[in-house]
This record gives structure tokens, C-alpha cells and sequence, in this order.
């Protein structure tokens, strides 16, 4: 977990990050029954780039 932020609205993120999608999953399914999650695959700027470059052009 690198991160978490609460709203005043109820709402709230976490930024985490993980070599290991299996201990992601089994960290998000050890919370899942508390409350609802959303989860965002996300990569670093040059990692998109890279993925982005490499698709063909429409």
C-alpha cells in the first residue's frame, strides 16, 4: 500500500502496487465482503508509451 486518502463524501482511493497479481487479488478479496472495490490497472508513463507505440495505426 503506497497510499490511502479519504473524502468527506464517504468516499475514498488507495494507490498500492504489487509484482504478484495473485497477492493482489487475495488482498482485495480479503476486503471485498467490507466493502466495495474498483480496481485500475495502471502503468508508469514510458510503460504506456512503450504499449501505445506498439499498437497498429488506425
Amino acid at each position: 500500500m503506497l497510499g490511502r486518502w479519504h473524502g468527506m463524501n464517504g468516499q475514498g482511493f488507495a494507490i498500492s502496487e504489487s509484482s504478484d497479481p495473485k497477492a493482489m487479488y487475495r488482498w482485495l478479496a480479503q476486503w471485498s465482503d467490507l466493502l466495495p472495490l474498483t480496481v485500475t490497472p495502471c502503468l508508469e508513463d514510458g510503460d504506456a508509451g512503450e504499449v501505445m507505440a506498439s499498437l497498429p495505426k488506425r
